[in-house]
């Protein structure tokens, strides 16, 4: 899901650039001797965001963007270089619809479903439970192989040196207990 969400965010940023550059060379016919000032709000909305992580911001950003283009095509229609048509299409049918597409996107998740790379590993009830749920999953999605840019870290059990004890060992990182430790108390021990 996060890498659809990932996808979906990048589209969307796609479909936004793509809108803004047809805007900007309508708003490049301004003639040289004629000053034009963009549009911005007097009164602006201020609402409080929680995002709930990375790709939250950056659909909070690409709304920013958003706005700022539905501002100059309200400017290019206001002095007269877009029709209503035009307008309505590029406010509603092409930036809207990709905006409205991406907030959408997240209300399909079916919700976790509690297996791990290890119960899929295992084949255990959690892993059936869950393909039965949600369908198969990609090998190299499974194996960690392909994950998003925002995935949690991977945490895998390891036993400790003194062989008693599990430790946490973050995937793709091979640190020593030193190199975790501040530089002076490293040089203590």
């Amino acid at each position: 899901w996060l890498l659809m969400l990932e996808e979906k965010v990048d589209e969307t940023r796609q479909a936004l650039q793509q809108l803004e550059t047809r805007v900007s060379s309508v708003l490049k016919q301004i003639p040289e001797g004629l000053d034009v000032s963009r549009n911005f709000s007097q009164q602006p909305f201020v609402t409080p965001v929680f995002t709930g992580g990375q790709m939250g911001w950056q659909a909070v950003m690409l709304l920013m963007q958003y706005d700022s283009i539905v501002r100059d095509v309200l400017l290019a229609h206001h002095i007269g270089l877009l029709g209503n048509k035009q307008r309505g299409a590029m406010i509603r049918d092409q930036g809207g619809h990709a905006l409205r597409s991406l907030c959408y996107a997240p209300v399909k998740f079916p919700g976790f479903s509690g297996a791990t790379r290890d119960d899929f590993a295992a084949n255990n009830a959690k892993a059936r439970n869950a393909l039965e749920k949600y369908g198969e999953l990609p090998q190299d999605i499974l194996e960690g192989k392909r994950r998003s840019e925002f995935a949690p870290t991977i945490r895998r059990e390891e036993a400790s040196p003194s062989g008693s004890d599990q430790e946490h060992k973050l995937e793709g990182e091979d640190l020593d207990d030193d190199q975790l430790l501040p530089q002076s108390r490293a040089s203590e021990d």
